[in-house]
């Protein structure tokens, strides 16, 4: 053990070995600070760019979603607007040619549609008639029993 401390002790007092030892030495610690220095710089810019691509990203999402708002808001408008239709919601008796006028309905239904693909499947509940008229037929209160699909009836 005395001998590995002597051997450390010569190569201290060497003059050359420690002149080239603290060379590498500052070199690698000026790499070091640079190094670092650079990476709290990338992490500080990229922390600020995050935050701001988030709130555009946010931003966009919003948009989004208030124009698939109003693609259905029109949409169920022009639903409500069929004369057909408003006669079978706001009567409280049935009129005499029910049949034929949810046979209108249910014709005028796939005319209108959302464009950009939004609304799938949608149905509209007739209380007078405790039925719902679906985006293809009619179907009545009781489970499963269609009155029209299509433009087919299944009376």
């Amino acid at each position: 053990m005395r001998r590995f401390f002597d051997g450390v002790r010569r190569l201290v007092t060497n003059r050359v070995f420690s002149r080239v030892l603290l060379g590498y030495l500052a070199l690698t610690l000026i790499m070091a600070a640079l190094c670092g220095a650079s990476y709290a710089l990338a992490l500080r810019l990229s922390r600020e760019h995050a935050a701001d691509r988030n709130a555009l990203l946010f931003e966009n999402a919003s948009a989004s979603i208030n124009a698939a708002y109003d693609v259905v808001d029109r949409f169920t408008s022009d639903v409500y607007k069929l004369p057909q239709l408003n006669r079978l919601l706001h009567t409280s008796s049935l009129p005499s040619d029910v049949t034929y006028l949810l046979y209108e309905t249910v014709r005028a239904l796939p005319a209108l549609s959302d464009g950009q693909g939004l609304v799938e499947n949608y149905y509209v509940y007739l209380p007078a008639l405790n039925a719902k008229i679906i985006d293809d037929g009619v179907m009545t209160g009781d489970v499963g029993k269609i009155l029209f699909y299509g433009a087919l009836m299944l009376l």
